[in-house]
C-alpha cells in the first residue's frame, strides 16, 4: 500500500495547510507574505515500504498579496535639521516585520521602524529642500506618495557687521535658522534697494543651521539688502547693511 501527502507553496514559504479536494483541485491556506509574484508550486509525496518519492510540480500561475499602500504621515512640514520621528499610516504593510526601508525625496530616513500592518516609522534625514516624496519599500513592493512632506525653509533674521569699507573683503555673517545641518552651498548677495540686481559676495560659505557668511565684494552704496539663496530658495533681510 502507498500513502500519499500533498502540499503546496508559494515562493519558497509553504502553505499554513493542504487539502486535498479531488484529482484536479487542492486547496492551500496562504501564510503571511508581501510578495507581488508569488509563484505556486505543489509537491505529492508517495511512501511505500519506508521509501518516499516526490513529485513537484509548478503550476505555471502565481499569486500576489495587496501592495502596500500610504495614505497618510503624521507630520507635513519639518525642522531642516532632520531627525523628526514620523509615523506613515496605511495598510498591507505586512503582519510582521518585513525589513522595509523608506525615503524621503530620494534620501533614506536615518532609521525605518515596522509597527503593525497598518505602520511604519520613519526618522527623516536632514535637508533644505521644499517638497519631499514618501516612499515605503517593502520586500517586494513600493508605494510612493509625492509632494507630502516639506522642510522649513531658511531663514535670515540679522547681518553682522551692518556696516563695512567700500573696498570690501570683510566678512558679513548672517544669522537666522534653516540653513541645514551640512553644507547646502549657501549663495549670498548684496543688492541696493532701489536698484534692480545686485553685486554677489566674493565667497560665501555655510557656518551651521543658523549661520551663513560670505566675503563682501567693493561696493559704495547705503541702504543695502542682503539676500541669501539656497536650493533655489530665496531670502531676503532689507536694508540691513
Amino acid at each position: 500500500p502507498e500513502d500519499f501527502s500533498i502540499g503546496a507553496r508559494l515562493k519558497g514559504s509553504a502553505c499554513e495547510s493542504t487539502q486535498w479536494i479531488s484529482p484536479s483541485s487542492i486547496v492551500c491556506k496562504v501564510s503571511r507574505g508581501v510578495s507581488l509574484s508569488a509563484p505556486i508550486t505543489a509537491t505529492i509525496i508517495a511512501s511505500s515500504g519506508g521509501n518516499e518519492e516526490g513529485i513537484n510540480l509548478q503550476a505555471g500561475l502565481s499569486f500576489s498579496f495587496d501592495a502596500a499602500t500610504i495614505t497618510t504621515l503624521s507630520a507635513v512640514n519639518g525642522p531642516a535639521s532632520g531627525k523628526q520621528l514620523l509615523t506613515i499610516t496605511g495598510s498591507n504593510f505586512g503582519t510582521f516585520d518585513m525589513t522595509g526601508r523608506n525615503v524621503m525625496g530620494g534620501t533614506a530616513c536615518e532609521a525605518s521602524a515596522w509597527v503593525a500592518n497598518t505602520a511604519v516609522t520613519c526618522k527623516n534625514s536632514p535637508s533644505i529642500l521644499a517638497q519631499r516624496a514618501i516612499v515605503v519599500s517593502l520586500a517586494f513592493g513600493i508605494d510612493t506618495q509625492t509632494g507630502v512632506f516639506t522642510y522649513d525653509k531658511q531663514t535670515p533674521t540679522s547681518v553682522f557687521p551692518t556696516n563695512s569699507a567700500t573696498l570690501g573683503r570683510g566678512t558679513l555673517t548672517v544669522s537666522g535658522y534653516g540653513f541645514g545641518t551640512v553644507d547646502f552651498t549657501p549663495s549670498i548677495s548684496i543688492r541696493t534697494f532701489f536698484i534692480p540686481g545686485g553685486t554677489a559676495c566674493m565667497a560665501s560659505r555655510w557656518l551651521s543651521d543658523t549661520s551663513v557668511a560670505c566675503k563682501l565684494p567693493a561696493d559704495t552704496n547705503s541702504d543695502c539688502n542682503v539676500v541669501v539663496t539656497l536650493d533655489r530658495t530665496v531670502r531676503t533681510l532689507q536694508r540691513v547693511f
